[in-house]
């Protein structure tokens, strides 16, 4: 991996105590096999060209092995099937192509094998040796063996069940274009991608209990918050509302597929009409699919009560239990949070409901707490300059702590996930906007950045990292 990222006095140095080690061996053969030696795939790294530095991989390779009779072996594969193969690697982990035709036109001029082995061939001469490849799993093992005269010991390796890198099915294939190309956190990518690859599967539960809707809201005469009370018995309002929404049947990988036009304009009314509120979140969704904008109109229909509340439910269970690893990702943080709350009013089960209001909760304490240091005007991703309150508490039995001297932060983000577990459909968003926060700037990186920028290791608390993971770096 350093050779493939240029890091060539690291490679080098590597290699050279391999080479070290390998001629104190009682063996006086050896095979080293990595496609990396070549360089990065396309699509890892900025360049358009497939192995730009081939040569200069080679010579480090046969200076550092200098010691040996060192010769090399290169599979060439048709070059069509092998853009693909990059194609399908380059979709599973990074994001900059959601096209075959996109990632084709940015690679494929002048790319043949002849161009990218000619200067290798006239440096190496006999000692690179080219062979076509074979798609059998176990044809690369014997392809060395036999070349290197070594085929006899064929039959004393365990060949029989090989590990073979095989690109995913179609339909997954599909999922990661889409996440590719309508993401709204690219930084998380990575975990709809692996839960799409590894093909989660939905089970409906067994006994499903719905809440009532609207909710049943009562409170007693010695409630200690009367307005609020009245606040909250009409949270939900009541409604006779035209039934816009689509088919219970629909097609939903179809609407996945389909993007709402950029050139959607703001509508200049009320949203409580629900025709009007559909083109506003068709200009919030411009440039996403219609599935996104389908999952937004189902969720303005259930903050309301009319007649068509069940469908309604039955089509954003649906969109979730069958699209939610595609739809996941998708979507803006603050619609991550607006689902959370439609499985805390909504959910099938105790479950769902338990992971939506914990989910919401603790998306709207953050918007909260990030709103405040905002207006007290302190950037986002500023370190803290003490290390103990500075201020008196006014709130008995609010705590204050030391940085770097609680658990609370980390107990809170162990309980938030391991209530996500509870149910795979809602826990999916908690966990997406977990790993969000994870990797964003907020309260608990400004915590830990300014805890490790200040070295501070207190007994029983060394390893109370918000994460559980001590930050890579401090800012």
């Amino acid at each position: 991996m350093a050779m493939a990222g240029a890091e060539y006095e690291k490679s080098e140095k590597i290699l050279s105590m391999l080479a070290n080690d390998l001629e104190s061996s009682s063996s006086d053969q050896f095979i080293l096999s990595q496609e990396d030696f070549a360089g990065h795939l396309i699509g890892r790294d900025k360049g358009r060209k497939v192995y730009p530095r081939l040569t200069k991989h080679l010579r480090i390779l046969n200076r550092a092995f200098s010691k040996f009779d060192v010769s090399f072996l290169f599979f060439t594969r048709n070059e069509d099937d092998w853009l693909r193969s990059c194609y399908v690697q380059n979709l599973k982990y990074r994001t900059a192509f959601s096209s075959f035709n996109g990632f084709e036109r940015n690679f494929r001029e002048g790319f043949n094998w002849d161009n990218v082995l000619e200067k290798p061939k006239d440096t190496f001469n006999k000692a690179l040796h080219i062979r076509e490849y074979n798609t059998e799993p176990t044809d690369g093992i014997s392809a060395i063996l036999e070349h290197f005269e070594l085929g006899e010991n064929i039959e004393n390796i365990d060949i029989s069940s090989p590990q073979a890198n095989v690109s995913p099915a179609a339909d997954v294939v599909e999922g990661l274009e889409h996440i590719n190309q309508f993401s709204d956190s690219k930084p998380t990518a990575w975990f709809a991608k692996r839960k799409l690859m590894a093909k989660t599967q939905y089970e409906h539960p067994l006994n499903e209990s719905h809440s009532n809707w609207p909710p049943d809201v009562s409170f007693n005469s010695e409630c200690g918050l009367p307005a609020l009370a009245r606040r909250a018995s009409s949270r939900v309002p009541t409604q006779e509302l035209p039934d816009i929404l689509p088919d219970i049947n629909v097609d939903l990988k179809n609407l996945a597929q389909q993007m709402i036009p950029e050139n959607k304009t703001l509508p200049n009314a009320s949203r409580a009409d629900i025709e009007i509120q559909s083109r506003i979140l068709e200009y919030h969704f411009r440039g996403k699919s219609r599935l996104a904008h389908l999952n937004a109109l189902a969720i303005s229909y259930l903050r309301r009560d009319s007649r068509h509340t069940k469908k309604a439910s039955d089509l954003f269970h649906r969109i979730w239990d069958e699209c939610g690893l595609i739809l996941v990702n998708e979507l803006a943080t603050r619609w991550l949070i607006s689902v959370l709350q439609t499985f805390a009013d909504h959910g099938r089960n105790e479950q769902q409901r338990i992971i939506g209001t914990t989910g919401y909760f603790y998306g709207n304490v953050m918007k909260i707490y990030e709103g405040e240091r905002a207006i007290e005007g302190h950037p986002q991703d500023a370190t803290y300059e003490n290390s103990t309150p500075q201020t008196k508490n006014e709130f008995r039995g609010m705590d204050r702590f030391d940085l770097g001297g609680t658990d609370l932060m980390l107990n809170t983000n162990a309980l938030a996930l391991e209530i996500s577990s509870k149910d795979p459909v809602a826990g999916l968003v908690l966990e997406e906007f977990l790993v969000r926060v994870k990797t964003s700037k907020n309260v608990f990186s400004r915590l830990d950045q300014s805890r490790a920028k200040m070295s501070i290791d207190k007994v029983n608390f060394s390893d109370t990292w918000c994460f559980f993971e001590k930050p890579t770096s401090s800012t």
